[in-house]
């Protein structure tokens, strides 16, 4: 009959794999997990571009010209004589002479 030696040291060698092989699982997880995320971000950034591109640059709003009418005055520049406009009579206005129940009226019919 053979003896049989206890070794104290077998108990570590196992926990010792055990860690090594719950750590190669949980390594590739993580990897898998940054994989997907960095295929995920990607995607969201390329749909982003694509639904942007088709929208306007931001510079063009001030861009933008607004036709106004015409006015043509007396030589003292006082007197108004006549009005030219073609399919629309525009006059800029600051917002302060905007009475504000109108402006409110505006914001509501916005929202």
């Amino acid at each position: 009959m053979s003896k049989s030696t206890f070794n104290p040291f077998s108990v570590f060698r196992k926990k010792t794999n055990l860690l090594l092989r719950i750590g190669a699982i949980l390594a590739k997880t993580i990897g898998i997990i940054a994989v997907l995320g960095l295929a995920g971000l990607t995607l969201l950034g390329m749909l982003f571009i694509y639904f942007t591109r088709d929208l306007p640059r931001p510079e063009k709003f001030s861009e933008k010209s607004t036709a106004q009418s015409t006015k043509i005055y007396d030589r003292t520049g006082a007197i108004l004589l006549y009005e030219i406009y073609g399919e629309e009579k525009r006059d800029w206005i600051p917002l302060k002479d905007i009475p504000i129940t109108i402006q409110k009226m505006a914001v509501a019919a916005e929202d």
